[in-house]
C-alpha cells in the first residue's frame, strides 16, 4: 500500500465535510497544512491527520476512512508505521467521544492503549495512546 503525504487542501476539505464531525466545523485546512509539523496522509482512499504536539514528538491522530473492515485496520495500521518510521513520532495520541464505543474498540485493536476519559473539544472523551515501543 502506498502512503503520500497529501498537500491538496480543497480535497481534504471537502473529506472532512464529507464526515460531518462537530470539531472541525471552524477547522482551517490551509492554516493546518502550514504548520510544517502537521502531517496528513493518505493512500489514495482514505486520510489520516497527525497534528503536532508542540515541543514534542508526539501527534493527536485523525482518520477519514473510504474503506471499511479489515481495509480500513490495514490502512490505519499503516499509517501509524508512517509516523514512526518515516516522521520520528515517539507517541501518538487518539481522542475518541466516549458515545462513540465502535471508534474506541477500533482504537485498541490498532494497539493503542487507554488512558481514561477526559473533557475535550467535543465532550468527554476517550484517550488512547500508543508509543513507538508499543507498535
Amino acid at each position: 500500500m502506498l502512503i503520500t503525504e497529501s498537500h491538496d487542501a480543497d480535497l481534504i476539505e471537502a473529506i472532512i465535510m464529507d464526515c460531518d464531525i462537530p470539531c472541525y466545523d471552524d477547522f482551517n485546512v490551509r492554516s493546518w497544512l502550514s504548520d510544517q509539523y502537521n502531517v496528513a496522509l493518505t493512500n489514495g482512499t482514505d486520510f489520516a491527520l497527525f497534528e503536532w504536539v508542540p515541543g514534542t514528538r508526539s501527534f493527536i491522530g485523525h482518520y477519514m476512512f473510504s474503506s471499511r473492515g479489515k481495509e480500513a485496520f490495514t490502512a490505519a495500521r499503516t499509517f501509524l508505521m508512517v509516523m514512526f518510521a518515516v516522521y520520528g513520532a515517539d507517541l501518538l495520541l487518539g481522542v475518541v467521544p466516549v458515545d462513540r464505543r465502535d471508534v474506541s474498540i477500533f482504537t485498541r485493536k490498532l494497539g493503542f492503549t487507554f488512558e481514561g476519559v477526559s473533557d475535550t473539544l467535543v465532550g468527554k472523551s476517550n484517550i488512547f495512546t500508543m508509543s513507538r515501543n508499543n507498535v
